[in-house]
């Protein structure tokens, strides 16, 4: 928020805000940074995680296969660490197993557990915390930092990656210059990212989280294999068996060849 001391004039009316100013114990007024413009989506739990994957990334956890039965979910993080949700978490008692996790601290006791966790999307990791995006269209999958994996179409694939950069551009652009206004260069990816948030169920059921050790060769050499040659493929044969099936057009032509490179030989030995 913004900050207006004591001896400042203080704003009587508040209608511009969404929340009442604070005051400190030193009589400082703290008013919330923005107000309503900038508040349009608070109540939308969905948007608010996107801000919490912006803020926290790597903090991302993914559920492993077998896990969520009788005991806790098993998870890995992007550092390929082994973890748990703590029992004190909400996230630890429910039925369901989400595909994504955030989470804010990581500690060790009797085992490895991941405290403040809240489940998230694939579009939320995908567009506020990823660094590099790479496509495998062997696979058809988005594969983020090298570290987590998506199933995707090539299309959809295309499409995020637009949205990424387009986003990442406009926020550079608002960092140059703040005075730009944010409407004029990031209006329409933003109604793309609100719309792409909202209307997660028909996008995210298309996109599921892929486990690397359900197949092979993911980070391993992708050139697809060499394969053995085919009876239509020419195969090696000898000079003799040329010169056996030589026609005259042939003939011609390595006479020709041949007397160029006597003479060329002799030329040298003159020289």
């Amino acid at each position: 928020g913004f900050i207006q001391t004591s001896g400042s004039s203080i704003v009587k009316s508040n209608s511009r805000f969404v929340f009442p100013p604070y005051e400190t114990l030193d009589d400082t007024i703290i008013y919330e940074a923005g107000g309503r413009p900038f508040n349009t989506n608070s109540s939308d739990a969905k948007v608010v995680t996107a801000c919490l994957v912006a803020g926290l990334f790597p903090n991302i956890a993914r559920s492993l296969p077998g896990g969520g039965g009788k005991g806790p979910a098993k998870l890995a993080t992007m550092d390929g660490s082994m973890v748990e949700i703590h029992p004190s978490s909400v996230l630890a008692r429910q039925s369901g197993v989400p595909p994504l996790y955030c989470y804010v601290d990581k500690i060790k006791t009797s085992a490895i557990f991941l405290r403040e966790v809240t489940s998230v999307t694939p579009f939320h990791v995908v567009l506020f915390g990823s660094v590099d995006l790479t496509y495998l269209s062997n696979y058809d999958e988005l594969v983020l930092d090298n570290a987590l994996t998506f199933k995707c179409s090539s299309d959809e694939a295309m499409l995020l990656k637009s949205i990424k950069d387009q986003f990442a551009g406009a926020l550079r652009t608002k960092i140059n210059d703040p005075s730009v206004s944010w409407e004029s260069v990031a209006s329409t990816v933003i109604k793309a990212i609100l719309r792409l948030l909202k209307d997660e169920g028909r996008g995210t059921k298309a996109m599921i989280v892929v486990d690397k050790g359900e197949r092979k060769g993911l980070t391993s050499n992708l050139k697809p294999p060499v394969s053995a040659p085919t009876p239509s493929s020419p195969a090696a044969v000898s000079y003799t068996h040329l010169r056996a099936h030589e026609t005259p057009e042939h003939l011609v032509c390595r006479l020709l060849l041949e007397k160029k490179k006597t003479e060329d030989k002799c030329r040298n030995i003159r020289e």
